[in-house]
């Protein structure tokens, strides 16, 4: 079998995309009533009211003032509502609650000062009511506390947390930062690194693109003030592509719509963009999702090459609402069953282990770099699986002598100046599987490096590999832009030498 080859671009860029506030915490669990579903909308369509914006715990040092803010939304049916939000408070453990003032002319908004020599904790809950002629509807946000101490506290622990992990499209969801101790009063930045199918802005709230075409994973990475970081993979769209060998079955789910929400139809779009319903029978299979939707779940059983590239959609009617909508299409990529394939290899994109914009001084004093998903490198005949930074090698072969991996990373150099940076071989890429396993380095000098090989028949093998890095070698041949390399991989059939033995 012939070597197979792909050449993709990786790319260092000095600058990056940054948001920061001043803390956001675990959420509170004392509530004065139970906090209300998440609003829902499609694009234009608002299905059912509530809080768009929610209220975000915070921890703050003694005399320090704080904001919390909030937005609403009422739901379709709704003509000229009165709105009123209502502000409340208490600092027993919801003993008791007690109304606290706005800011003056903007019920969205609350702004505190509390002065103290013990730590101190404050619970907050908003009620927002939606009174129109014929119908009146009240909302309550999710319950939220600010966690008052003397002194700074830093933070030694650090993790992200989320109500849920898939936004279907133009929907939104609060990140949830967890600290260690619970009163630690470091400041968070925010970054994600796929701004082309969603957004967060400077209280964590995660926004998915209205455009259906915008879907696939994006990595949330929250930095504290004194270096901790943490990262948590979420998904925009309803459904994610999938891909699977031939002859196997493929399952596609429609997720994030709220509780109670139920599937009417489902839909295949062919290679010629015929749209045809999917009705239960020996070829598909129609389930509930396992998060409860009503026929949320759709496998394609014992797949065939002639369904390779199709995608699918479901016509959806949310939770408590009558009108349906249709989620995001996603594609089926099958591989074929008798050959050896390199399906998916990621296009790194580099950025600091803070997520500060990187300067000169720093490329100049030599740096470490950690890989985020640049997004989809997609065509009609291929998948290259870039949106995960993936790595897989399909192997069917019963009776194969295996296969080895090899990479070779070309000198950086600046896409506008074509400066190369530094002396060729000085720089290494480090991939790293997603357990923290390091699989090599490659040296930007264009050699061929093994990265993994087996002697076995019938071997296939995938690895994530956003925790790679890349290690800049102090160098005085650097100026400001984009610095980019080729990565070649390439797939051969049999073991090497020393895995033959």
């Amino acid at each position: 079998m012939k070597a197979k080859s792909h050449i993709y671009t990786i790319a260092v860029t000095l600058f990056c995309l940054l948001l920061t506030f001043t803390i956001g915490i675990q959420a509170a669990t004392v509530q004065r009533e139970p906090p209300s579903e998440p609003p829902f909308h499609i694009w234009v369509v608002q299905f059912t009211g509530g809080f768009t914006q929610q209220p975000v715990s915070q921890n703050v040092v003694s005399g320090q003032p704080y904001t919390l803010n909030v937005n609403t939304v009422g739901s379709v049916g709704q003509f000229l509502p009165r709105v009123t939000n209502t502000w409340w408070a208490s600092t027993n453990e919801s003993a008791t609650w007690s109304q606290v003032s706005p800011v003056s002319g903007n019920q969205n908004r609350y702004t505190n000062t509390v002065t103290t020599d013990k730590v101190q904790t404050i619970y907050y809950q908003v009620q927002s009511t939606y009174a129109s002629l014929f119908q009146t509807n009240i909302y309550w946000s999710n319950p939220i506390k600010v966690m008052v101490s003397p002194q700074v506290v830093h933070a030694t622990g650090f993790k992200l947390d989320a109500p849920y992990d898939t936004l279907p499209n133009g929907s939104r969801t609060n990140m949830l930062p967890v600290l260690t101790p619970s009163n630690a009063t470091d400041t968070i930045s925010w970054s994600i690194d796929r701004t082309d199918i969603a957004t967060i802005d400077q209280t964590g709230a995660l926004v998915a693109s209205e455009d259906s075409t915008k879907y696939g994973p994006v990595q949330v990475t929250a930095t504290t003030s004194n270096g901790l970081t943490a990262h948590k993979t979420m998904y925009v769209g309803a459904l994610q592509d999938n891909i699977v060998g031939e002859g196997q079955d493929a399952t596609f789910s429609a997720n994030g719509f709220p509780s109670g929400s139920a599937v009417s139809s489902w839909h295949q779009i062919a290679a010629d963009g015929k749209d045809t319903t999917i009705n239960n029978n020996a070829q598909f299979a129609i389930t509930n999702g396992q998060d409860g939707t009503k026929n949320g779940q759709l496998t394609i059983k014992n797949t065939t090459m002639s369904q390779n590239g199709n995608h699918y959609y479901a016509t959806i009617q949310p939770g408590g609402v009558s009108q349906t909508t249709n989620t995001n299409s996603a594609r089926l990529t099958i591989l074929e069953g008798n050959q050896m394939t390199l399906e998916a290899v990621p296009n790194f994109t580099f950025t600091s282990l803070d997520g500060q914009a990187l300067t000169i001084a720093q490329i100049r004093h030599g740096t470490t770099l950690h890989a985020v998903s640049p997004g989809n490198v997609r065509n009609q005949t291929t998948f290259d699986g870039n949106d995960r930074n993936l790595i897989y090698i399909y192997d069917p072969r019963p009776h194969s002598t295996g296969w080895t991996l090899t990479a070779a990373l070309s000198p950086f150099t600046n896409t506008l100046t074509h400066q190369q940076l530094g002396q060729a071989g000085a720089n290494r890429l480090r991939l790293v599987d997603s357990l923290n396993r390091p699989l090599t380095q490659l040296p930007d000098n264009g050699h061929k490096t093994v990265v993994k090989t087996t002697g076995d028949p019938n071997v296939s093998w995938a690895a994530d590999l956003t925790n790679s890095q890349l290690d800049i070698a102090p160098t005085q041949q650097v100026t400001g832009g984009t610095y980019a390399a080729g990565l070649e991989w390439t797939l051969t059939d049999g073991p090497t030498p020393t895995a033959a033995r």
